[in-house]
């Protein structure tokens, strides 16, 4: 990893440097699959979603010079759509469940090669272990070659699904 690069907590103050990022990582998306969101619906959902405070969500930033480089956003996951789509987990704040889901992973394309992503990885590895999951797991596009990559050094298992993989790591 490149040695200027802070791998961080993200804090409230670094939303509007993030949410900077979202028309990027939106255009991105929209290459792969059929979606063309407007740069303020990309940015208000995440805004509204995984940057707000008090929610399932824990966001970690890669910082160089006071700028956001990239993020990693993950969350506690009971592998249930009813569930995981939510916020907020409908539980009481003293149940863990076993499996940890990486729920976005994004470097800024000025920033890629340096392995700014594995570094992340890396943290939201640490940060499920150190909260007591027993599994973090993610979905990885067979095209997003970088991800995959990383997954597998980092010792990741892996699944494939038709257009997809599976990765997970017991912690």
């Amino acid at each position: 990893m490149a040695i200027d690069i802070i791998i961080r907590n993200y804090e409230s103050k670094d939303q509007e440097r993030v949410l900077a990022l979202i028309p990027e990582l939106d255009t991105e998306l929209s290459k792969r699959f059929d979606i063309n969101p407007s740069p303020e619906e990309g940015i208000k959902y995440y805004k509204e979603h995984y940057l707000r405070e008090n929610t399932k969500y824990s966001t970690f930033i890669a910082s160089k010079d006071e700028k956001i480089a990239g993020f990693i956003i993950g969350h506690p996951t009971v592998d249930m759509a009813e569930i995981d789509h939510l916020d907020v987990l409908p539980i009481s704040s003293d149940w863990l469940p076993d499996d940890y889901y990486v729920a976005m992973t994004f470097v800024s394309q000025s920033y890629r090669n340096q392995g700014i992503s594995k570094e992340l990885k890396i943290k939201l590895v640490e940060y499920a272990r150190e909260c007591g999951h027993k599994e973090i797991w993610s979905y990885v596009g067979k095209w997003n070659e970088h991800s995959v990559k990383a997954n597998r050094s980092l010792g990741f298992q892996e699944q494939e699904q038709d257009k997809r993989y599976r990765f997970s790591l017991k912690l």
